[in-house]
């Protein structure tokens, strides 16, 4: 069984083809994957008001292999608080997606807060990109922002992206038992578009446990392929692939 609980919906200015949910199952077809849990990339980048619904309404067709992440806008509180309350209550939506770059505000400041205490008390997975570069890049959304949120919440949160530097990374939560890491794109800097680093997931797995790792590919800005590599290229043990590529997954996402 795989499990890939970093997917995007819809279309954004990477290098990549227009596609639907049809393409996306053909995708999953292709890997074995079982389940995808996604998110919506309008939501993200563009306007998060109806994307929960556009979501809902293209993933509903396929409701055991498509799960949907609620994406959500610290700038309107109010309306983010409406939309995980509205969306929770969909069995298909299992989790929160946030981006705090993107919205420009600090994910451990007053305006994030209002939806992780939301999502603490309706047990709600939080997915937080992260992609610090050494000392910069996406310092709202560091992986010792992050730490500061997981030490008041009880909640599972995710750093998408392994964040970025990994090491900085595992160094940040290694002690924080409600944080996991996700292993989508295997570049250690963003700069280095095709230079990948092997062994990265070994590393988290050796320093934060098998049981705080998971499988995810960041479908479609980047092909599957390439977290799969990973995975194949690792060390790991049959019983610790299982945990990080659906096991992990199916424990804090209830699936």
């Amino acid at each position: 069984m795989i499990i890939d609980v970093h997917v995007h919906y819809g279309f954004l200015f990477f290098p990549i083809k227009p596609f639907g949910v049809e393409d996306l199952i053909r995708k999953m077809d292709t890997f074995n994957f079982d389940v995808s849990i996604v998110s919506s990339l309008r939501g993200i980048f563009h306007d998060f008001r109806d994307c929960n619904r556009e979501l809902h309404d293209a993933i509903s067709k396929y409701p055991e292999r498509l799960k949907g992440y609620i994406v959500v806008n610290p700038n309107y509180p109010d309306e983010s608080l409406r939309q995980i309350d509205e969306y929770s209550k969909i069995r298909q939506f299992i989790g929160v997606k946030l981006h705090a770059s993107w919205h420009n505000q600090p994910v451990d400041g007053e305006k994030f807060e209002l939806i992780f205490d939301r999502c603490e008390k309706l047990n709600l997975p939080v997915l937080v990109h992260s992609y610090v570069v050494d000392d910069s890049g996406d310092q709202v959304s560091c992986p010792e922002r992050i730490a500061n949120v997981a030490r008041r919440h009880s909640n599972p949160i995710i750093i998408a992206h392994m964040g970025g530097n990994s090491k900085r990374t595992v160094k940040a939560v290694k002690n924080i038992k409600n944080v996991y890491v996700d292993i989508s794109s295997g570049r250690e800097r963003a700069s280095q578009l095709y230079v990948w680093k092997l062994g990265r997931v070994d590393d988290c797995v050796k320093e934060l446990g098998a049981d705080r790792v998971l499988f995810g590919t960041d479908f479609p800005l980047l092909d599957p392929s390439i977290c799969m590599g990973m995975i194949e290229d690792s060390y790991l043990s049959r019983e610790e692939k299982e945990l990080v590529m659906y096991k992990n997954a199916c424990r804090i996402f209830n699936i």
